[in-house]
């Protein structure tokens, strides 16, 4: 992704890439291994599979759950039927595999563990992939995210991983730094914004007018 926006001649690095996953966290990794057993319970095939059917457009109730799914073409949602094959070519997924995979942490990984197993991962994943950050899914509406804060972000802080104040009032100055309030020169975006009309464009502006008044 970046390569591409270097040989468009944007700034690569200004490419900010966010890995989407959950965490399931508790003070130890003992507990949080338990916590994460207690929500497989409760995973259901049936609801799995309506979401992946959902994704890809295809009637999941008509293939055997635990018969490899393969080479399946679809007119739509082809991306969500490749992706587990592309994330572990030598693994054959059935539709079991998919429902177990998705029925937590949807599409992306689950991390389990202790503040500090999930800070060591989540900054070993930076460093050795270059990604920006990452979008946190949950397994538990809210009460996933609400744990991340309670137990990751202050281990994370103290390691200098996560601020601890925000500076500007935007999301592109939180991305970009604080004055970033507008796209940068580089970016595609940039040429449909606002320009400032030049003298002799405001002059047949105003001659335009002139010639649609009343009478």
């Amino acid at each position: 992704m970046r390569d591409l926006a270097a040989e468009s001649g944007r700034d690569p690095q200004s490419v900010k890439v966010l890995q989407m996953l959950s965490v399931v966290c508790a003070p130890t990794d003992e507990a949080a291994q338990t916590k994460y057993e207690s929500y497989r319970r409760l995973v259901s095939y049936a609801g799995a599979m309506a979401r992946y059917s959902g994704w890809t457009v295809l009637d999941m109730s008509q293939f055997d759950p635990d018969v490899p799914l393969k080479h399946v073409k679809t007119n739509a949602g082809q991306t969500m039927v490749d992706l587990f094959s592309k994330m572990d070519p030598d693994k054959e997924w059935t539709p079991r595999d998919i429902a177990d995979f998705i029925g937590i942490g949807g599409t992306g990984p689950t991390l389990v563990g202790s503040p500090t197993t999930i800070a060591d991962e989540l900054i070993r994943w930076m460093d050795e992939t270059g990604i920006d950050g990452f979008n946190l899914g949950h397994a538990v509406k809210y009460q996933d995210i609400a744990d991340f804060i309670e137990f990751v972000v202050p281990e994370l802080q103290r390691r200098g991983a996560v601020w601890s104040e925000y500076e500007g009032s935007t999301l592109r100055e939180k991305l970009y730094g604080p004055g970033a309030v507008r796209l940068r020169e580089d970016h595609p975006g940039r040429r449909f914004g606002h320009r400032t009309a030049q003298p002799r464009e405001l002059e047949l502006q105003g001659a335009q007018s002139a010639g649609h008044g009343t009478v």
